[in-house]
């Protein structure tokens, strides 16, 4: 085995950092435009963005993803030009894969659209769904099949008197100490 080479993920980094600026831009103006370009610049000169881009964590890859199901949404919803409901379908599966909090984001943009789409958004969740299926499927077998429990999902979380546990005080004043430091 060689030493593996920070190509790839820089590269990575790299591509979300700058989908996330284009899509930015695309959300203030669909049009290439003075203003879009502007948004891009903004986001692009802020330096922990940039850090945060290249630092192989899923923090930019899921404000990515999530821009990318968002936007064409939310031009579906204005009756402008948008995309295909499958588009934002796809971004949302993948953004189920960058973190636990990308699932959670997923499920509040379907929320979102069918309430503010009524009708339409009903129309079109089947397309929606049927795109974003495979990366929920895939993520809920490796969840049930080979992740590590840890977390909410953990048996030490589940096991005993969960109400007893959240109910005593002492636990509450470790938490609030923790957060006040």
């Amino acid at each position: 085995a060689g030493v593996a080479s920070p190509a790839v993920p820089w590269g990575l980094g790299l591509a979300f950092t700058a989908a996330a600026a284009a899509l930015v831009a695309l959300a203030v103006a669909p049009r290439a435009s003075a203003a879009g370009w502007g948004a891009a610049a903004l986001l692009l000169a802020t330096p922990t963005f940039l850090v945060q881009g290249f630092s192989q964590e899923a923090d930019v890859p899921m404000a990515a993803l999530l821009l990318a199901a968002v936007v064409p949404l939310a031009r579906r919803l204005d009756g402008g030009e948008a995309p295909p409901p499958a588009v934002a379908g796809a971004a949302l599966g993948l953004l189920v894969w960058t973190k636990n909090e990308g699932a959670l984001w997923a499920l509040l943009v379907v929320a979102a659209y069918l309430i503010a789409g009524r009708r339409r958004a009903l129309r079109e969740f089947g397309a929606l769904a049927a795109a974003a299926a495979p990366g929920v499927l895939a993520l809920v077998l490796f969840k049930l099949l080979a992740a590590p429990e840890r977390g909410l999902g953990a048996e030490s979380f589940l096991t005993g008197d969960l109400p007893a546990r959240l109910a005593d005080p002492d636990r509450w004043r470790d938490v609030v100490a923790a957060l006040s430091t």
